[in-house]
């Protein structure tokens, strides 16, 4: 039986690089970077916003594809994604990359945890609220947008409805998970198996140290 791993590559969330003056008309925003996964232009579909992901999980075979893969049977799938739309990863970037007309630094970034450090021999607990500087958006940097979650809600019932999980034995306990240790592609990882597998209480996550 021949093996087949379908690859599917989804940018989720990036930012466009933008000259630093003057500053660029929100109308001209729009001409950046195609939404459109299937344009011929570079890095189309790269800014992502659910559900244009959908799109490229469920692109047809081209002829040469369906040539190829005749006779052939699906026994699994592989997924690699990017992690979902973030703020940016360093507050300097504001005046440098985002001389945009009407732009805000507020985001929508609700995405966040509290931290709560218990001492060994100490009941007491401490709740730590994270409270952000207006330079990066009230938010840390690098981290999540709320946008996030509908990116890969989009995503998880694309690969739903293209693929039959139950025949090919897809499941949270048969999936493996790989990521780097970053916050954001962690918690990326977190939010597409909770929607891949919302049954799911537990999962394994193998890290690469970078």
């Amino acid at each position: 039986m021949m093996f087949l791993a379908f690859r599917a590559i989804f940018a989720l969330g990036a930012s466009a690089a933008v000259p630093a003056s003057p500053v660029v008309p929100r109308e001209k925003v729009a001409t950046w970077l195609s939404a459109n996964p299937f344009s011929d232009e570079p890095f189309g579909g790269y800014c992502a916003h659910a559900p244009v992901q959908m799109l490229t999980v469920s692109s047809p075979l081209t002829s040469e594809e369906q040539l190829l893969l005749r006779g052939t049977k699906l026994v699994g799938l592989q997924v690699a994604f990017r992690h979902g739309a973030r703020v940016m990863t360093k507050p300097s970037k504001v005046l440098q990359c985002f001389q945009v007309e009407n732009y805000s630094m507020d985001f929508d970034c609700g995405i966040r945890r509290d931290l709560e450090y218990s001492a060994i021999h100490d009941r007491r607990h401490l709740e730590i609220e994270e409270v952000f500087p207006r330079s990066t958006g009230h938010c840390g940097t690098g981290r999540l947008q709320n946008e996030a979650v509908a990116q890969f809600e989009a995503l998880a019932k694309a690969l739903q409805e293209n693929y039959d999980f139950k025949a090919l034995g897809i499941n949270v306990s048969s999936t493996k998970f790989r990521s780097d240790e970053s916050p954001r592609v962690v918690a990326s990882v977190y939010l597409l198996a909770s929607s891949l597998f919302p049954k799911g209480r537990h999962i394994r996550l193998h890290e690469t140290i970078q």
